[in-house]
């Protein structure tokens, strides 16, 4: 910004994790507690979701949705420092949401998070070859390689080589395998 030529006008969403002077406007959520005069604080994390954005999508869900029905629409995050999600966590979230989906005669629609948790981070950066996994469809296999990027591996099933990206082992079902 400093060194153009041109007027810049900066703002930032989420937490910088830098100086916040570098910016014009910070919009965070309230749970962030960033102070400041370019600080603008809201309620939850900001999404890019707009009701043109689901009305545009809507035939992916197409034989699903009520047309009658105004949507309510719940985008679960996915866990962070503040708040790890347990099986009872999500069960009161969805018990709820459902509870004012019907109170209310709306169509409920729920976003979960693509989000991975610091375990299942540290879970697959520890992979090594020759551990054994499960993956999220239920293939079990033993690690032969990783790729230069490591972000697929080459994995031996019982019916032969398969090449799958890491985010498919599942951390639940592999976990106790390898100790």
């Amino acid at each position: 910004k400093n060194s153009s030529t041109k007027k810049v006008f900066n703002i930032h969403i989420q937490d910088p994790k830098v100086d916040l002077n570098h910016f014009d406007f910070i919009i965070a959520p309230e749970h962030d507690a960033l102070k400041g005069q370019n600080i603008i604080s809201t309620k939850g994390a900001i999404h890019y979701l707009t009701k043109e954005e689901i009305d545009k999508h809507t035939d992916y869900l197409k034989n699903r949705l009520d047309t009658n029905k105004d949507y309510f629409l719940l985008i679960l995050g996915g866990p962070t420092k503040h708040y790890e999600y347990t099986e009872q966590n999500i069960k009161i979230i969805l018990n709820l949401f459902n509870d004012l989906v019907n109170k209310n005669n709306l169509q409920g629609i729920v976003i979960p998070s693509m989000r991975r948790s610091g375990k299942e981070k540290k879970f697959l950066k520890n992979l090594k070859k020759g551990d054994r996994i499960i993956t999220k469809s239920g293939v079990h296999a033993r690690i032969n390689e990783f790729d230069e990027k490591n972000t697929t591996c080459v994995i031996d099933t019982m019916a032969g080589k398969l090449k799958i990206e890491k985010s498919a082992i599942s951390l639940e079902l592999s976990s106790n395998l390898n100790t």
